[in-house]
């Protein structure tokens, strides 16, 4: 029966290392196989870690990104007003102030993005697989509602000769 035992775990933990999960020790299984097999079960069981970021993760790291280089550059314009004096100086003043323009450009457009930009500009790029499911589990049921309303949106602003927003067997019967 250990024999049995130490065998099937064995053959949990390879499958647990095929899954990614760290394998355990030769010797923690020899020595206690059955507490060894328990927790190769679990493992094997356990879902792996989700490297996909949720929208609101995903806005407020692109928020938090763009707020610290706005605080990075209006130190700079800061630092640069005490000392602006000759001519190249001013110069340097007048374009980090250019610079930190943008960058406050760049923190509203942050703070405006909407679900339709996490699926083009994050969700899209990701080269997960399931991807769109994992990323629907994570979506609340407001921001499941503007996905659909921007897809109907797209729809009808496809050419179809005025006809609007058309189930698929009128599509399929054209």
């Amino acid at each position: 029966m250990l024999k049995l035992v130490l065998l099937t775990t064995l053959l949990f933990a390879t499958a647990a290392s095929a899954k990614g999960l760290t394998p355990l020790p030769v010797h923690a299984i020899k020595s206690n196989p059955q507490a060894a097999a328990k927790l190769v079960a679990l493992k094997a069981q356990a879902k792996p870690v989700s490297t996909l970021k949720s929208f609101r993760e995903w806005k407020s790291e692109k928020i938090q990104a763009s707020l610290a280089q706005v605080d990075q550059t209006t130190r700079r314009v800061q630092d640069l007003r005490l000392k602006a004096q000759s001519p190249a100086q001013k110069n340097a003043l007048e374009n980090v102030e250019q610079q930190l323009s943008q960058e406050e450009w760049n923190l509203e457009i942050a703070q405006d993005l909407t679900v339709t930009d996490y699926l083009v500009l994050y969700l899209a790029s990701q080269n997960v697989s399931g991807k769109f499911n994992e990323a629907a589990g994570k979506l609340t049921s407001d921001e499941t509602a503007q996905v659909l309303e921007a897809y109907v949106r797209n729809m009808n602003a496809v050419p179809n000769h005025g006809q609007g927003l058309l189930p698929s067997a009128a599509i399929q019967n054209r």
